[in-house]
């Protein structure tokens, strides 16, 4: 663009400019928006997260002992309604899979779908990630985990199977996060997995 060409656009953005600085302060009043309201107990979604019970020499780490209060959002079991599955990280805790009913309500049917209980002495749950690893229309999951993560193939028919084993993931990897992205653009999704530390706790 010339300079003739550039006078007009510096007078269009002053103007621009000029009315933005006039305009009124919005306010509440002028928002013309529902207020939000939570609803979180009456949707029954009351998971309350537990922090893992660490080793000794691990517990002045505040960043591990932080971990653990994640999640996945995600429609598995292709209703057309995003399911949320939440992690818990104390032994015996189970990890909760709240299925979305459609009419704002949740049902935890982790337990049915084999995916509750994943945390245990040498394991705790830090994350959960869905994503589709097979390519058969289904989200599977990923549990990240402090110890050994796992994989669970979505079977299609509210349940889950774990495939670890097949997956051939490194033990353990003391993992805290994950994404999952086809980064040689193969059409299959590969995993990038976020550790700490390369030892078992």
């Amino acid at each position: 663009m010339n300079a003739a060409g550039r006078v007009p656009m510096m007078i269009a953005v002053c103007v621009v400019l000029a009315a933005l600085c006039e305009a009124p302060p919005v306010t509440p009043s002028r928002l013309n928006s529902r207020p939000l309201r939570t609803s979180t107990r009456a949707a029954g979604v009351g998971h309350r997260h537990h922090g893992p019970a660490l080793d000794e020499r691990l517990r002045n780490l505040g960043v591990v002992q932080r971990a653990g209060r994640g999640g996945a959002v995600g429609d598995f079991d292709n209703d057309g309604f995003e399911d949320i599955y939440v992690t818990d990280s104390l032994r015996g805790k189970p990890n909760v899979l709240y299925h979305n009913n459609g009419d704002f309500t949740f049902t935890d049917v982790a337990a049915q779908a084999g995916i509750a209980n994943l945390n245990d002495d040498k394991n705790f749950s830090t994350m959960a990630l869905f994503f589709d690893c097979d390519n058969d229309g289904y989200k599977d999951l990923f549990v990240v985990r402090f110890g050994q993560s796992m994989i669970f193939r979505n079977r299609g028919d509210g349940t889950f199977e774990d495939v670890t084993a097949l997956s051939e993931i490194p033990h353990p990897r003391n993992s805290v996060a994950a994404v999952a992205f086809d980064y040689d653009r193969d059409g299959k999704l590969d995993l990038f997995v976020g550790s700490y530390f390369p030892t078992s706790i």
